[in-house]
């Protein structure tokens, strides 16, 4: 009998109830490092979110980018439309009923 339970317990004992003979120092190691791998898991996540969530609003302000500088191209042409010495010298003739003066006309000081 005492040889049989000698070598369940060095079968047993070992495998299955070693982490009770583990010190104080040794669980606070291992609750350190169970911690820490939570604490980085967490964090991992974390960045992964917001690196996903910034992602997509980086892709939608490109793409609002894209529709303003359309317009402000659009803009730019309408503008140079608008300005031009032709269409303003029309409308100062015909709208305004303004002349170039002639040189008779000229007063200078």
């Amino acid at each position: 009998m005492n040889v049989a339970v000698r070598t369940l317990n060095n079968l047993f004992v070992p495998r299955f109830l070693s982490w009770l003979f583990v010190t104080e120092k040794q669980w606070t190691v291992a609750l350190f490092l169970g911690v820490s791998v939570l604490l980085s898991s967490v964090g991992l996540i974390y960045v992964k979110d917001s690196n996903r969530r910034l992602e997509a609003h980086l892709q939608s302000l490109q793409v609002q980018y894209g529709r303003m500088h359309a317009e402000w191209s659009q803009l730019l042409l309408e503008e140079s439309t608008w300005s031009s010495d032709a269409r303003i010298a029309n409308q100062a003739t015909h709208r305004l009923q303004m002349m170039i003066p002639k040189t008779k006309q000229i007063v200078s000081l």
